[in-house]
């Protein structure tokens, strides 16, 4: 039996630790740009077919 973990966080925060990880691959500030950027496009392109279901707001 699988486990399903929802976490949730701020749009801003996720794109500042992805381009955290990114900066872990290289450490040129053009390339981990590319890449993070490259990534958060990928994220928001298939947001659509992922299921993520609405919090109340608090």
């Amino acid at each position: 039996m699988r486990t399903y973990v929802q976490h949730t966080m701020r749009f801003g925060d996720l794109v500042a630790a992805i381009f955290d990880r990114a900066a872990q691959y290289d450490t040129d500030p053009k390339e981990v740009s590319l890449l993070a950027t490259r990534v958060v496009t990928y994220m928001l392109r298939h947001a659509r077919e992922m299921v993520i279901p609405l919090s109340p707001r608090r």
